[in-house]
């Protein structure tokens, strides 16, 4: 095998997440056009579509279908829960995303995020998403806190907002209450002991 082709090969084992700057359902043609070549170049490596849109469409569900089969394709849906005034774009349909990736044979993953301290971290908010998420047939759920500069932290509306356990809010870390983290775990304890795995 020549290095060109080593190169090649390791390249098609690599990790991919298409469209993570803006999200895959808003740059859909882009999106297909990426997702095809991968097929065609026989990726082999985890593929990524991370979204807050909604993928239960007919367009979408066909190829869907079709990546999932020829790509090992994940599908990160992010769900907060935060207000409508911090979020406007609705959560329902993000559920309905996570069952129709599952659908389609791709993996589906809630992505919890950004969880900010007393704002959507409280014990009810959490369990709704969890529950919804395994209703709607997901492969796993991952959760990250809030990060930000001083103006971002001033663009979300989040001034009034202390970060948690006494820290300060950093663009270059994540900040989950450790009281969530340790919620989140009971939560995944009891969703285990109830599905006896």
């Amino acid at each position: 095998m020549s290095t060109k082709d080593e190169f090649k090969e390791l390249l098609r084992g690599l990790p991919v997440s298409i469209n993570n700057l803006a999200d895959p359902s808003i740059l859909r043609d882009s999106s297909e056009q990426k997702l095809n070549t991968l097929v065609e170049d026989k990726h082999t490596g985890p593929v990524g579509l991370i979204t807050k849109g909604n993928l239960n469409t007919p367009w979408w569900r066909e190829r869907l279908a079709y990546w999932a089969k020829n790509l090992n394709l994940f599908v990160f849906v992010s769900i907060s829960e935060l207000p409508k005034e911090m979020e406007p774009m609705g959560t329902k349909h993000r559920y309905k995303t996570l069952q129709t990736a599952r659908e389609c044979g791709a993996w589906s993953i809630a992505y919890v995020r950004p969880i900010i301290h007393t704002v959507n971290d409280g014990k009810e908010t959490i369990s709704h998403i969890f529950h919804k998420s395994v209703d709607a047939g997901c492969n796993a759920i991952i959760s990250s806190g809030f990060r930000g500069s001083h103006d971002v932290v001033v663009a979300s509306g989040l001034v009034n907002v202390a970060a948690p356990d006494g820290q300060q809010w950093m663009k270059t870390l994540k900040l989950t209450p450790q009281a969530t983290a340790e919620s989140n775990l009971n939560l995944l304890h009891s969703w285990l002991s109830i599905v006896n795995i």
